[in-house]
């Protein structure tokens, strides 16, 4: 008996261990410098400004913090390599390319002096027609923690924050402010949360974001149970708390239920509402430092205190992030099927290559769109031996009214045929889920009418 409650109280400084990432000099520090912070300095930290920005606090020396959306590119006023997209990378099921997907990235983010990048996306697929599912690593929660551990210990190896999101029950994108994801206590701590959960305990991560929708009827940005409870008391998160954009829905709430950061800017908790909610008790001060206490501990912790964030040593077209896109996406392809025409052999001369966008990368929707990239396809060195060349061909696979069938044939006729399918415009992205109506999934066989426009969710789908 002894030697078993020996082994679990082990187990639990063990894990504690794991969750411990914040030293306590740079909290002692952080502390230091919340009392000398006024009162109106503390109010405003507390809110973003410019979309994408910590404010700085120049007489404290505490720099402005900059951000970036991701998870698969660095944006927001800057070009980047596009990696393919989450669901490609947790295909890979390879977690030392989660780890280079998120070294890459983060050595792009150096590279632009990005401090915070806003990825992973990690939750979990519930209905095909979710808008971000794209973005995220599927519906197996081991799948999911793995592929994120990985990316993030991967990325803040680097110097560079990651954001794990959206916490938590994030499952579609349609009325996202107001839908509500009733989850019993058994199915939230075994599918929703432990993705979560691995990425405190054992990746470290510095910030955690919210959700937009409802968790058993409260929002997530004042959802102490949830964030105090289960996110900061049980897996002992120290880090940054931070709304999704616009997903703060009240004053009180959130300054009480455990966020510590409003994006894009203080629309609820700012300094002006706080004040009046401080005269009357409902708030108080210690509430406050203690949000700016999260912020400039985690800073502290990453080092935003005592560097500059960019390194003019890392190009910003950088040959190495475009190596890793490329095997990241060469190892996500899965064939699920083969009647003997893999690999080509030296008689195969010509391939046909045929979709709506089969000259167009899939570009991650709303998350890429400041990119345009071509596919290149190349007939060299794609089997039968080395040096062996093939002409590839395009089509688009359809008249343009829904009907395949000519086409198809004409392509199967000309050689072996790749069928790349997806909507030729995107029904889905952030905020939009796909229509039902045009979700017609095609995976094999002959497509029918109305098939182009189908989604194949695979890689190449965002």
């Amino acid at each position: 008996m002894k030697s078993l409650l020996f082994t679990l109280l082990s187990l639990g400084l063990a894990f504690s261990a794991a969750a411990q990432r914040i030293a306590p000099e740079a909290k002692a520090r952080a502390a230091a410098l919340v009392e000398r912070m006024t009162l109106e300095e503390k109010l405003a930290y507390i809110g973003g400004y410019d979309a994408f920005y910590i404010r700085s606090i120049p007489r404290l020396g505490i720099p402005a913090i900059r951000m970036a959306d991701g998870p698969q590119c660095v944006r927001n006023d800057t070009h980047s390599t596009l990696y393919p997209c989450g669901i490609a990378l947790a295909a890979t099921w390879d977690r030392s390319l989660a780890r280079a997907y998120g070294r890459s990235l983060g050595r792009d983010a150096r590279a632009r002096g990005v401090h915070i990048m806003l990825g992973p996306g990690v939750n979990i697929y519930r209905s095909p027609l979710c808008g971000r599912n794209f973005e995220y690593y599927g519906e197996d929660p081991y799948l999911a923690s793995e592929t994120a551990a990985g990316y993030i210990e991967g990325m803040q190896g680097e110097g560079v924050m990651a954001t794990i999101k959206h916490f938590c029950g994030n499952n579609q994108e349609y009325d996202r402010h107001h839908v509500s994801s009733d989850i019993d206590e058994r199915t939230l701590h075994e599918i929703y949360l432990p993705t979560f959960r691995k990425a405190v305990e054992e990746a470290g991560v510095g910030a955690v974001m919210s959700s937009y929708n409802l968790v058993n009827g409260q929002h997530m940005t004042e959802n102490r149970d949830l964030i105090d409870g289960v996110l900061r008391g049980q897996w002992g998160f120290e880090g940054i708390f931070m709304s999704d954009w616009d997903a703060t829905y009240s004053v009180a709430g959130p300054a009480n239920g455990g966020l510590d950061l409003e994006m894009p800017g203080a629309r609820y908790t700012n300094p002006e509402n706080l004040k009046r909610l401080l005269a009357s008790g409902v708030v108080t001060e210690e509430t406050i430092d203690e949000k700016c206490r999260h912020i400039l501990q985690t800073l502290i912790a990453f080092g935003f205190l005592d560097r500059e964030q960019k390194d003019a040593s890392i190009p910003e077209r950088n040959p190495e992030s475009d190596a890793t896109a490329l095997e990241v996406a060469r190892n996500s392809m899965v064939l699920l099927k083969n009647e003997g025409l893999l690999p080509f052999d030296r008689r195969t001369r010509r391939v046909v290559v045929m979709g709506p966008q089969c000259r167009q990368t899939a570009d991650g929707r709303r998350f890429g769109r400041r990119l345009s990239v071509r596919l290149r396809l190349s007939g060299r060195g794609a089997g039968g031996g080395k040096g062996a060349a093939r002409a590839v061909s395009h089509a688009a696979g359809h008249d343009g009214a829904g009907r395949h069938g000519p086409v198809l044939h004409a392509g199967r006729a000309a050689g072996p045929a790749m069928r790349i399918l997806r909507q030729p415009r995107p029904a889905r992205s952030c905020g939009r889920d796909d229509d039902a109506s045009r979700s017609g999934l095609f995976l094999g066989g002959r497509p029918g009418r109305g098939a182009s426009r189908g989604s194949f969710l695979g890689p190449l789908d965002g």
